[in-house]
């Protein structure tokens, strides 16, 4: 990864062809889908999750 490059998802695991994990770009720090959702709303839980791990460990090193 470029030290320019924002933190992005990457897919980490798959089930049947579904991916069901994904780690930060930046710090591996891992996001799971949750199982108990539509896969809309999963979708959305786990962008929102990322994008708060984003600002919480990764909004300094972006202003720099």
């Amino acid at each position: 990864m470029q030290l320019n490059e924002k933190p992005h998802l990457v897919v980490t695991g798959w089930v049947k062809g579904e991916a069901i994990s994904y780690e930060c770009s930046r710090c591996g720090q891992v996001f799971l889908l949750p199982e108990d959702r539509s896969p809309k709303d999963a979708a959305e839980e786990l962008l929102a999750a990322f994008h708060d791990h984003v600002g919480e460990a990764h909004a300094q090193k972006e202003n720099d």
